[in-house]
Parts: C-alpha cells; structure tokens; sequence
C-alpha cells in the first residue's frame, strides 16, 4: 500500500485534518477504493479505534510537522505504525496487493510526481527508508487512526471534490425544480377546476317524471344539483347517473320518481315504491308469488297509481268427502173430509245417510263456497205422508175451494141442460169448470145448483137465473167469489 503523502501535507496547510481524513483520502489499493474501503473497514473493526482521540493527536502532530521540516520523518513513521499496528489490516491489504499491476504503476507515478514537486514530500520519503530516532506513537486502540473510507464511495481522492459535488448540487437543483413544476401545475390545474366548478353556470337538460326542462345551474355533483334544485330522491328512484358524477356543461340527466302503493297480503299491509306500472310487476318486484287461483285487485294488468293498494287474496280449492244426514221427505195429502187447518200423519218419516263429495274455495283461509260433486247413499230416508183436511163452512155451507167469477143473470124460464125447470136456485156454467149438478155457495146470493149452460158461458163465467127482468137489470154483471164443496 502507498500513502500520498504530498496530498497529505497540501491539505495540512489549508485546514486541520485529521488521522482519519488523511488515510481515508489517500489510501488507495491496488484493484479500486471499494476494496480498499473493505479492508480499512475491517481493520477498524478489530482495532476499535476511537476516532476522535486519534483525530485530535494526529491534528497536533501535523501542525508541528508543518513548522519544523524534520518531523516530516516521524509524521511517515506515525502513519506506517497505525497501519502496521493492526496485523488484520495487514492481511488484508496483503490481500489487496494481488490486485490489477497496472493500477500500481499508475499510482506509483503519481506519488513519484508529487514527490518532485514537493522537496518536503521527498524528504519525508528518504526518512522511512531508514530508522528514526524519534519516538514512535504507541499503537493503542485510543490512538490508532480510523482508516474507514466513506461508504459507497466511488471517488478517488483528488476529483470527488473538485468533479463530483457541483454535479450532484445540479442534480437536487434540478429535482427540486421539477418538484416545483409540478407543484405548479397542480396548483394551476385545481384552481381550474375550482373555477370552473364553482364559478361558471352549467346548463343540465334534466327529464323528471317525463317532462323536460333545461335548468342553469353551478352545481359540482349530481347530488347537489338535485339538493339546490330541491329535487327529492330516494333509492328506490331512477337516476340516469351516480349521484357522485360531475355536472359538466350540456349533460343529460333523466330522474324518474317512484310511485307509492300498498300491498295487502296473507294478512298484511305493506307500503311499497316503484317504478314498474302494472300491478303484476310491482308483485313480481317485491317477491309476492301468486298461486294458481289467486285473486289479485283490481287485477294484474291494473296500472300503478300513487296510493293504490293492490290486494292479493289467497284462494285453496279442495275436495271434501263427508257423511251427511239425508232428511226425510213429507207429502201432503188434501181430505175433504176433514176440516180446513186439521191434519194427521199417516206415515211417520225416517231420515237417511248419504257419502256426499264437495268441492270447497277458501278465501284467506275462510270457506267462500261449496259445491257438491256426488253422493252416495248408505241409508235410504222414508217420507212422511200427512193428510190435511180442506173442507170449511159458511153459512152451514161445507166448501173445500174458492174461486172468483164473473157473474151474469137470466130470466124467462125453460128447461135446463139437465132438463130440469128453469127456476130461481140454479146457475148455468161451464162444465169443464164446475161440473153438472154441483152446489155452490155463491157470495151475496147463497146456496145455487149448476144445472144449466149457456152459449156464452165459458171458463169462470156463471150465469145466475133470477124471477124479473128487473133483477136482471139491477143485478147487472159483477165479480162474486164462489165456494165449492
């Protein structure tokens, strides 16, 4: 290893340097500084050193050299001592000596160069070739030089201060001055933005619910667009856009509201929004499934209309086999014999059993009709028969019907049909309707016997004969009720 001691001694009579700065700036291997820089570390690190008691000793020891030339011998033999004083370092820049040869040549040269520009230099040279009488430095760790070279260095020791520091000011120089162009720009660029946004009037071609319209507005966001304009929304409406897009001049914005509706169903009532606009689609929307028989009002094609409700009434259709009693009939037979309003069972009735199947429609789980489909008897009923007597009296008159009658009246006597006299207490009538020979009581006249028929007497028709024509005349033709036995 070579020490470049005019480099040393140059930089001794500018400033104060110390044991550590000399080496680290003129210690130079025979490869490149990083190995250098390698070995020196590692002689440090087993030397421990402490720097700054060697720094402070070397400061002194260079300055007595600077005022009295012979030191220049004890500063060499002070220098080779710390070197040689860490065997580690030895090995190490034994190591370094297989280096490139070149590397040594070019190096030697240069020492050789400074050495004749520098007689102080030479002379200092010629004292380490033979031994010194002075007292040599004890090789302690407090004293021993660092000879650690700045890390990461790739410098030689005569260019880095001269070639490298004003590159690298340029270099911050220039990173900082793009970081504030950037800046700049930033700053430009938001205050466009703020200015625009926040400044100029925008206009927004909004449809709501159908209708357009075109509305000025400085609104950042469709949000608060819609909150200065007053314009309320909900989730459930359609707005064409995120709420959280940007309002930017000529845009499009197309909001539909919601309708509000109620659905009652399987026993509740829901209030709903939508956009759909059948009743079919709002259920469908809201996850109401509909049965087969289901009733929907006022049904699925019904248009969806603010407040409407829409009903859906569950409807189960079943079929149903019951036993059931079958009721006995009763038959009512009329008896003349026997006075009106008299009755008497003649045979008692008895009910019967019978599989009947019905078809049932619940509504909301409550029967709603019933019909039956078959029956099938398994005990037949017996009927009752009851006879009911008919025969009344009026006037000791026993009668058993009634009937109206257009009454006339005849006279001139005769023969009857009958070939019985014509007379006062006999009647002519139709005999399809009162047969021949018949008592009838006759209303406001009394007790008459049909004998007689007459060409004009047809149907309900009777014609009363009278003694007089003027009882004719006064009788005339009137409506009388009749009672028939």
């Amino acid at each position: 290893m070579r020490i470049d001691i005019k480099g040393i001694f140059e930089k001794s009579e500018d400033r104060k340097l110390s044991v550590k700065e000399i080496c680290e700036g003129n210690i130079q291997s025979d490869s490149s500084e990083d190995n250098v820089a390698d070995s020196v570390a590692k002689s440090d690190l087993t030397s421990g050193i402490d720097v700054d008691t060697a720094t402070a000793a070397d400061t002194q020891l260079v300055s007595e050299q600077t005022s009295n030339p012979d030191s220049e011998t004890n500063t060499e033999q002070i220098s080779e001592q710390d070197v040689d004083s860490n065997p580690d370092s030895d090995q190490d820049i034994d190591t370094e000596s297989n280096l490139d040869t070149a590397s040594n040549l070019n190096t030697e040269s240069n020492i050789d160069a400074e050495i004749e520009d520098n007689p102080k230099t030479e002379s200092a040279l010629n004292s380490t070739e033979a031994p010194s009488s002075e007292p040599t430095l004890d090789p302690t760790p407090e004293t021993a030089p660092d000879l650690t070279p700045e890390p990461n260095s790739d410098l030689t020791p005569e260019t880095a201060p001269t070639e490298e520091a004003p590159a690298k000011l340029a270099a911050k120089i220039r990173k900082y001055m793009d970081l504030i162009v950037i800046a700049a720009v930033f700053i430009l660029l938001a205050g466009t933005v703020f200015y625009y946004t926040n400044m100029i009037p925008r206009e927004v071609y909004a449809s709501i619910d159908g209708e357009s319209e075109i509305i000025t507005s400085k609104a950042w966001t469709v949000e608060e667009f819609l909150e200065t304009e007053g314009i309320a929304y909900c989730s459930e409406d359609y707005i064409s856009m995120p709420v959280t897009g940007f309002i930017h001049d000529g845009i499009e914005i197309t909001i539909q509201h919601a309708t509000n509706y109620k659905i009652t169903a399987d026993g509740q009532t829901k209030a709903y929004k939508t956009l759909e606009k059948t009743a079919a689609k709002a259920l469908r929307e809201e996850g109401i499934i509909l049965g087969e028989n289901d009733i929907v009002e006022p049904g699925l094609d019904a248009l969806i209309e603010e407040d409407i409700t829409i009903v859906v009434k569950r409807v189960k259709i079943e079929e149903k086999t019951i036993e059931e009693k079958v009721p006995f009939k009763t038959e009512t037979r009329k008896d003349s014999s026997m006075n009106k309003g008299d009755k008497e069972v003649v045979q008692k009735g008895k009910d019967g059993k019978a599989e009947v199947t019905y078809r049932i429609t619940y509504i909301d789980g409550k029967e709603a009709s019933r019909k039956k489909l078959k029956s099938k008897t398994i005990v037949s009923a017996e009927k009752e028969i009851v006879k009911e007597g008919t025969r009344a009296t009026i006037d000791g008159f026993a009668y058993t019907r009634t009937m109206t009658v257009k009454a006339y009246s005849y006279t001139g006597g005769g023969r009857t049909a009958m070939g019985t006299k014509a007379r006062v207490g006999e009647i002519a009538v139709d005999p399809g309707v009162i047969p021949l020979g018949t008592s009838v009581y006759i209303e406001g006249v009394g007790v008459r016997r049909a004998e007689d028929t007459g060409g004009n007497i047809k149907g309900k028709t009777i014609d009363i004969y009278m003694n007089s024509r003027s009882e004719c005349l006064n009788w005339g033709c009137r409506y009388v009720t009749i009672y028939l036995p």
